[in-house]
């Protein structure tokens, strides 16, 4: 970093941007300097790297997934611009100390033992300190009493793009950046690994978010790659390893990833697309129930995304009511309690609408045989009157005849209209 900033004082700073009266020598000089190089240049970085990983690598599907919240990238391209100028701040002490020789930096190897050989233990060590370091702070971060406060800002998204691999809270972001320079503190290390190191490593933050799932089969189990990490935002509790599996199986904390076993986010969109196509009900979703907590002391649960919302679709069951799961970020169809849910309204849908059939059709059946039977009634009535009425007036005048029959007819044929309004009101 110390080359760095002396090409920029000598091209940039001192002839364009501070006063003559201002001695390169000063120290609050170098720290602003250090600030406009480091934020700079990790914003460029950032951009050369997740803009094509974005385009080229990541699958586009994966924004089809009902976890992938509107205007996401937009959301996670300016949290990760707000929040790069403040962790470097934070920074800033730290390169401040590493230009000015108070760390084991060195320019050369001529006073290593193995000559340039050097730099490959160099790397090992530093690899080792980052990958523990990172897993520590990583596992930290979701200790419920930080969580909500440092780390929640990068889990807001359950299915990251790219773009999020930047997207930390200002101080959750420094804290990410600390185990690189612890190495410079315990051990000798080269400048110019340093910074390469730090350069691949910024690579490898993106790389794990980009959706690229494929890697050699001996790897899947010893890389904590993108599917590996793609779990850890689905799941929460599980995969917090920087580069490897090995502190994650030796903590209890590893998980295969989903994705292997072909039940992964892509795999899900595929699904929920092909049942679209059929008609047929929705595959049952990826994130399948509530992840019980490994530990107690450092994990929370189910990413807790909104503790105070009243409309939280369910919770799981937490005292503290740390582990809701906000619905403005779960659609109805995916919750850690009810994964099965929109095939149980599919079906509960389906049953009603049977039901109600069923019911329309029992009660026009019944309307119907209650029509018939007061109609069969009142012909067997009449037919009952008509021959009661021939039998007993067989000498009786025409005219008496007439009126009875008349009279008979009408009180029926009231009768009979007051029934058919009644059932048809009903009905």
């Amino acid at each position: 970093m110390d080359v760095i900033l002396e090409y920029a004082d000598e091209y940039l700073f001192t002839p364009y941007v501070y006063p003559a009266s201002w001695d390169e020598d000063n120290s609050l000089r170098k720290c602003l300097s250090l600030f406009l190089i480091t934020w700079s240049m990790g914003f460029i970085s950032y951009l050369l790297v997740a803009v094509p990983s974005y385009f080229f690598i990541f699958d586009h599907d994966m924004m089809k997934h009902p976890h992938f919240q509107k205007n996401q990238l937009r959301q996670e391209f300016w949290q990760s611009s707000y929040a790069m100028p403040l962790m470097f701040i934070m920074s800033t002490p730290m390169y401040y100390l590493e230009v000015t020789g108070r760390t084991r930096l060195r320019e050369n190897y001529d006073d290593a033992c193995f000559g340039y050989f050097t730099a490959i233990p160099e790397l090992i060590s530093m690899i080792i300190v980052v990958d523990f370091l990172s897993y520590t702070f990583h596992r930290a971060m979701h200790h419920k009493l930080v969580y909500k406060y440092l780390h929640k800002d990068h889990h807001k998204w359950k299915v990251a793009t790219p773009f999020a691999s930047h997207a930390f809270h200002p101080v959750d972001g420094f804290l990410q950046q600390m185990p690189y320079h612890v190495c410079v503190i315990i051990f000798p290390v080269n400048k110019y690994l340093f910074i390469t190191f730090l350069v691949l490593a910024n690579i490898w933050a993106v790389s794990i978010h980009d959706g690229e799932f494929e890697m050699p089969e001996w790897m899947k189990s010893v890389i904590n790659g993108p599917a590996h990490h793609t779990d850890h935002h689905m799941y929460f509790n599980y995969n917090y390893g920087q580069f490897f599996t090995v502190w994650d199986r030796l903590c209890g904390s590893y998980r295969h990833p989903s994705t292997f076993e072909g039940e992964g986010p892509l795999q899900y969109v595929h699904k929920l697309e092909s049942s679209k196509s059929t008609s047929t009900p929705a595959p049952e979703t990826d994130v399948k129930s509530y992840e019980t907590p490994i530990s107690s002391e450092y994990d929370s649960g189910v990413e807790s995304s909104g503790e105070d919302s009243e409309e939280s679709i369910c919770s799981s069951g937490s005292d503290d009511g740390y582990c809701e799961y906000e619905a403005a970020r779960a659609p109805v169809d995916i919750c850690k309690n009810c994964s099965n849910l929109e095939s149980s309204v599919f079906e509960l849908h389906n049953s009603t609408v049977n039901k109600s059939n069923i019911l329309k059709n029992t009660e026009k059946e019944k309307t119907l045989s209650e029509e018939n039977v007061f109609l069969s009634s009142y012909i067997h009535r009449s037919n009952n009157s008509l021959e009661l009425f021939c039998s007993s007036s067989v000498a009786s005048d025409a005219l008496t005849q007439r009126r009875f029959s008349v009279a008979c007819e009408h009180s029926s044929e009231n009768e009979f209209v007051h029934k058919r309004r009644r059932f048809s009101f009903r009905g």
